[in-house]
């Protein structure tokens, strides 16, 4: 029985053959620890724009989930800063099309490998 990889070590492999000729293993396993780093980053937001954040009520005095205009900002710009970060780093890659998705119910932060490879049932996108 073979145990399934972890997802960081998965995708540090891929990375890793994605450049040919001189490229550092070390590089596509440190990027590709950041990138997951982000995608979990993404999926608390994405459970957090779903499920609201529990706050105290005043008026009901007691805690409920609310979902605020100034969340809503604060989400675009993390949503904003992830896909940078995650462009950046997948630059060298040729990596295109990176997004975060708002339904955490699957992958998250989603982009597209010069390659074609695809971790996802849609064949088309690696998500993380």
């Amino acid at each position: 029985m073979t145990k399934e990889p972890k997802p960081a070590v998965y995708l540090a492999a891929t990375l890793a053959l994605e450049i040919p000729g001189e490229f550092s293993p070390y590089k596509a396993a440190t990027d590709a620890e950041k990138l997951v780093t982000l995608g979990k980053r993404a999926t608390r937001l994405a459970v957090q724009r779903c499920n609201g954040i529990w706050r105290y009520d005043t008026t009901a005095r007691r805690v409920l989930p609310s979902w605020t205009e100034q969340d809503e900002a604060r989400a675009e710009k993390t949503a904003a800063s992830i896909m940078k970060q995650a462009t950046d780093i997948l630059g060298p890659y040729g990596a295109t099309g990176v997004s975060v998705d708002g339904d955490p119910r699957g992958f998250v932060l989603k982009f597209r490998l010069a390659s074609g490879r695809s971790n996802s049932f849609g064949g088309d996108v690696w998500g993380v």
